[in-house]
C-alpha cells in the first residue's frame, strides 16, 4: 500500500551463520583478515538495512559476535513465524587444492516452498556481484527443515577462493550481497 515501502507487512528472519568461537571458514585473507562469521554478519546487517528501507520487519538470530546454537536458530524461526528465513553463509573448501577456480553462489532448500526463494537469491546475487551461479539444491540442513515459511541456506560466494575473497569481504561486495538478498525477497512477495 506504500509505494516506497513495497515490503511493508513482510517479516524476514536473517540468520548470520556461525559466530563467536565457531568462526566458519578462514578466508583467503588469512587469520588476521575477516573470517566467514564476520562476513556473514556484515551481509546480514547490509540486507537488514536494505530490507528495512523497503518497509520489511527484520529480525536477526544474532546481531553481534555471539553464537546461537542450531536449536536456538530454529527456535527463533518457530517463535517469530516470519514470511521468509535466510541463513547467510559464505562457502569454502579444503585448502589442500587450488581454490582459484572454485567460485560462485549456491542456495539450499528443503521444503518445496523454499525453492523459489533459493532461485531468486542465486539469480539476484549473481547479477549483483558478477559471480557464477552454481545452482539451487535440495538438502537436509537443520535450519532449512521448517515449513513455517520459505527457509533457505545461502552460500553467497567462496571466501576460500583468492578470486572471490575480496568481493566477499570488501565493502562493495558486502553491500551488493545485502541488496541482492533484499531484492530476492521482494521478487518472492506475491503481487
Amino acid at each position: 500500500t506504500e509505494p516506497n515501502k513495497p515490503l511493508a507487512g513482510v517479516k524476514v528472519l536473517l540468520d548470520a551463520g556461525h559466530g563467536d568461537t565457531d568462526t566458519g571458514a578462514m578466508g583467503a585473507g588469512g587469520q588476521n583478515a575477516p573470517l566467514e562469521k564476520d562476513a556473514n554478519l556484515a551481509v546480514a546487517k547490509a540486507a537488514q538495512y536494505r530490507l528495512e528501507q523497503l518497509g520489511a520487519t527484520v529480525l536477526m538470530t544474532r546481531s553481534d559476535d555471539s553464537f546461537p546454537t542450531l536449536g536456538d536458530r530454529v527456535k527463533a524461526l518457530n517463535d517469530a513465524a516470519p514470511d521468509f528465513f535466510i541463513s547467510v553463509h559464505h562457502n569454502s573448501t579444503n585448502l589442500d587444492k587450488d581454490t582459484n577456480g572454485l567460485v560462485g553462489t549456491e542456495c539450499y532448500w528443503f521444503y518445496t516452498e523454499g525453492k523459489p526463494l533459493a532461485q531468486a537469491l542465486v539469480d539476484r546475487m549473481t547479477s549483483a556481484t558478477g559471480r557464477e551461479a552454481r545452482g539451487v539444491f535440495y538438502n537436509y540442513f537443520y535450519v532449512t527443515r521448517s515449513n513455517i515459511c520459505p527457509a533457505v541456506l545461502l552460500e553467497t560466494g567462496f571466501v576460500s577462493s583468492p578470486t572471490e575473497y575480496q568481493s566477499c569481504a570488501g565493502d562493495l561486495g558486502l553491500w551488493a550481497e545485502g541488496g541482492a538478498i533484499a531484492q530476492a525477497v521482494l521478487d518472492c512477495v506475491p503481487g
